[in-house]
């Protein structure tokens, strides 16, 4: 059975929330533009002026901190990532890929010997060949428990007992 989040966790928002506050955002915006060409009264300007700010920068705030871009506040996305090894595995065939694409470049075009090139590229298949059967081994195991110690320290217990 999964814990229950702590309450202070922020959890992303929706996208209809996120189109709402967006809404919101550009409604506010449009009138506080319209307040500040409409409205001659100083001080009843500088009021609604302040109202609808306050409304911008709230829908702002929410919509930044909680973007799926960033995926809520920086120890939720580095304490809630799951499948550590698999994700460094992958990323490292990515890696993989990329260099050996830039030394058969590079052969073609000259930049390299073509027979340092044709050894390297075999060293660069072997370890892809490695890393997928790393991947393999890696996927689907939730790593949590293999964590070192001074990570798991780090953490709160309630984030220690979303991890178990």
């Amino acid at each position: 059975m999964v814990a229950p989040k702590p309450m202070d966790a922020e959890v992303p928002l929706g996208s209809a929330v996120r189109l709402a506050l967006g809404v919101v955002l550009v409604v506010a915006l449009i009138g506080e533009a319209v307040v500040l060409y409409t409205v001659q009264a100083r001080e009843t300007r500088f009021l609604f002026g302040m109202l609808i700010a306050a409304v911008v920068v709230g829908a702002t705030a929410v919509l930044a901190s909680r973007s799926p871009q960033r995926g809520g506040s920086t120890t939720s996305r580095f304490y809630d990532r799951r499948f550590i090894r698999l994700r460094a595995n992958v990323d490292q065939f990515i890696d993989m890929v990329r260099r050996l694409h830039r030394v058969a470049v590079d052969a073609e075009r000259g930049v390299r010997d073509r027979a340092a090139a044709r050894s390297e590229l075999d060293v660069i298949e072997q370890r892809l060949t490695l890393l997928v059967q790393e991947i393999r081994a890696a996927a689907g195991s939730d790593d949590a428990s293999r964590r070192p110690p001074a990570f798991q320290a780090r953490l709160s217990p309630a984030a220690m007992r979303r991890l178990q």
